[in-house]
Formats: structure tokens, sequence, C-alpha cells
């Protein structure tokens, strides 16, 4: 008599009768691995950032692009300018024309344009320290340093200085000079240049 063993019967996969096949669901190992990599501190900071190597913009090209950003930072400067101006002259119940002016006691056209710089000032500061880079350069793929230059102490020091190099030139010299050479000068004499992401 032929004893045949009993072996554990395997799942069939057919589908049961109404029922739709099952579809393998997409694997979500990748991201899970790049987020258990990040928190023990594995990944470098081109697989966080997506701050890849590779060809990008330089020289001249990197100086224009910086403009562009230059253009739309400052129109964004000149409507927060304009805005905080209607409310100053509400707020001080004078017309509008007498502040633009001058005759009024409040402000005068010299006044406005050294707010209008030191809002420069504090907008360009602060925005970098925080972020990285104002709303121009984010619109444009710049970035103000290498994600690693963030996180020094240092980092806000060399910030405001580039800043302070550019309104102590008069806003004008400094980048027309960088636009001469091909060369971000005041990244090189604040140790902090502007970096293009293409």
């Amino acid at each position: 008599m032929v004893v045949e063993k009993n072996t554990p019967s395997q799942p069939t996969t057919d589908p049961q009768p109404g029922r739709a096949p099952e579809t393998p669901r997409p694997s979500r190992i990748v991201n899970l691995d790049r987020l258990f990599l990040h928190r023990r501190g594995e990944l470098t900071w081109d697989q966080m950032t997506n701050f890849h190597g590779g060809p990008r913009r330089q020289g001249h090209r990197l100086i224009f692009w910086s403009f562009m950003a230059v253009l739309i930072d400052a129109l964004i400067l000149l409507s927060m300018s304009c805005f905080f101006l209607l409310a100053f002259s509400l707020i001080v119940r004078s017309p509008l024309g007498e502040i633009l002016r001058g005759s009024g006691r409040w402000l005068s056209p010299r006044s406005f344009i050294a707010v209008f710089v030191a809002c420069a000032w504090m907008y360009t500061v602060s925005l970098r320290v925080f972020f990285g880079f104002t709303l121009g350069e984010w619109a444009c793929d710049l970035r103000l340093g290498q994600p690693t230059e963030r996180l020094r102490r240092a980092y806000p020091l060399k910030v405001a200085l580039r800043m302070s190099l550019i309104v102590g030139t008069g806003l004008i010299l400094l980048p027309l000079l960088s636009i001469l050479f091909g060369r971000d000068l005041a990244g090189r004499l604040s140790g902090l240049r502007m970096i293009s992401l293409k």
C-alpha cells in the first residue's frame, strides 16, 4: 500500500467567481529607504535637495540670470513700497500727492528712496537667511551658496555682508563690474557665491 505525503496546499491564484483579479500595489521601498537613510544621516545634500551636479549656468549667463532675479525682486519691492506708502498716507491722513511731492512734513522723495533701499536690504537678507533665496532667485532657479553652507553659523553674516557690499557701492557699481568681468564679484568678496540649479 502506497501512502502519499500530505503536502501543504498552495493557494490558488485564480480569482473567485464574481471578483476581479487583484492588481499588485506599487512598491514604496525607495521612498521608505530614502526616509530611513535621511533619518540616519546617510543621504547627502545632493540626494535630499535635488541639487545635482552637471553643467550649470556660469559666467555671463549666471550674471544675466541674477539680473532677471533682481528685476523680479525689484518689482515685488516696488509694489510693497507703494502699498506701505498708501497705508502711511491713510494713517497720517495726508493726501498721497503731498507725500510724493515732499511738501508735507512727513516724507520726501529722498527719504522714500532711503526707506526703499532699507526695505530691499531687509527683504533680501531675511529671505536668503531663512530660505537661501529670494522670490526672484527662486523663479530663476538660483540659490545663494551651497546647501551645506546654509547650516554654518557664519551664513547669516555672509549674507548680510554680501548685501551690504552691493548697497554700499550704490546698487549699480558692483553688479556692473560683475557683468564686465563675467564673475560674481560680490560673491568673491563676501565668500558666498550665487549658484545655479540648471
